[in-house]
């Protein structure tokens, strides 16, 4: 399972971390600050509380810590989290450490933005469902493919529309690897 997710500091840190996952097609439902698990390590029991608990679409479920970088270069974190991973594994889940290392890559932060842009963005009009329409058809299809069935002049809101349907969860894109553009991939 592939989970992405990006930190950011303030009150924005929980949010930016959520937002991955609602773009992310491997992800069927994930839940914020789950029911936890306990964990030995030193002969003493301790509770533990993961940030995301993962459900992708095979139902195989993952919890997931986030921690800022340098935090996990400390040994003390290192041998906790290894504590905790076994205690994980002993229930039946994997447990992912992820830091914002993972996700400051091009293109995926800047997809993200993107799309949270767009996300709400449902304009249900004629070139909207033509859109639509057309990558349900001819799926898989590039966006140069898109643009260049329609006049010049109705790109941007191309594009604005195929960022929507993205963002909707109705057209799938490869926006892991591409940046969005026309060399993305859509299918339905």
């Amino acid at each position: 399972m592939e989970v992405i997710f990006w930190p950011s500091s303030g009150g924005e840190f929980h949010t930016q971390r959520r937002r991955a996952f609602e773009y992310s097609p491997q992800v069927k439902s994930f839940i914020a600050q789950p029911i936890g698990f306990t964990y030995s390590i030193h002969g003493k029991t301790n509770p533990y509380t993961p940030d995301f608990k993962v459900i992708n679409n095979n139902q195989k479920i993952a919890f997931i810590e986030v921690k800022p970088h340098s935090k996990t270069l400390h040994p003390e974190f290192v041998q906790k989290f290894q504590a905790k991973k076994e205690a994980a594994c002993q229930l039946g889940f994997e447990l992912s450490l992820v830091t914002e290392l993972q996700i400051r890559k091009y293109p995926v932060l800047n997809n993200f933005k993107l799309l949270h842009r767009y996300a709400g963005f449902q304009s249900h009009c004629e070139l909207y469902d033509s859109v639509y329409g057309l990558v349900k058809r001819h799926s898989p299809i590039f966006v140069h493919e898109i643009c260049a069935l329609y006049e010049i002049s109705f790109r941007p809101r191309v594009i604005r529309s195929l960022v929507s349907l993205i963002a909707s969860g109705k057209l799938k894109a490869n926006i892991l690897e591409k940046e969005i553009g026309d060399d993305l991939l859509l299918w339905a």
